[in-house]
């Protein structure tokens, strides 16, 4: 008997929306700052009053990629393990579905590459760091990947 792998997978990517929400990958991008100049040896501004960039001599400009993800909240009581052990209370895990990744213009492997693959994740109006990502294969083919995550201290 053949199993057929690909309908297995489309069946998933199927069902993945079920239950799913929208996050937020952010990316956040460092530019100078067109107002001061910078020390070239501190790389400090030269300006430390900068109504800009407040004499860092950047500014810091976060940037959004919203996806559709299935979000599962840690609650000490799951039996699920991962290669390290134990999920932890309060670890919040993302499965993200490979198509959502490439209908927002990600590459699957780019993403699966770069630790972390963005800066930091927002569910539900709460940041969260990056703690792993784990491709989701079947028969060798990807097919999701699981991210897990822990919120960042200034959001407890």
């Amino acid at each position: 008997m053949r199993i057929n792998y690909k309908k297995i997978i489309d069946k998933i990517e199927e069902i993945s929306v079920i239950d799913s929400q929208p996050v937020a990958l952010m990316m956040v991008e460092k530019e100078d700052c067109p107002s001061c100049a910078i020390d070239p040896f501190t790389g400090a501004s030269v300006s430390s009053h900068c109504p800009y960039c407040h004499g860092e001599g950047y500014i810091y400009t976060p940037k959004a990629i919203t996806l559709i993800a299935n979000v599962e909240y840690i609650e000490g009581l799951e039996t699920e393990y991962d290669l390290r052990g134990k999920y932890q209370k309060g670890q919040v895990l993302l499965t993200i579905n490979k198509k959502e990744l490439i209908d927002k213009g990600i590459e699957p492997d780019a993403f699966l590459a770069v630790s972390p693959p963005a800066d930091y994740v927002v569910v539900n109006k709460k940041k969260y760091s990056i703690v792993n990502v784990t491709p989701q294969m079947l028969h060798g083919i990807l097919y999701e990947v699981l991210v897990e995550l822990e919120i960042m201290e200034d959001q407890q």
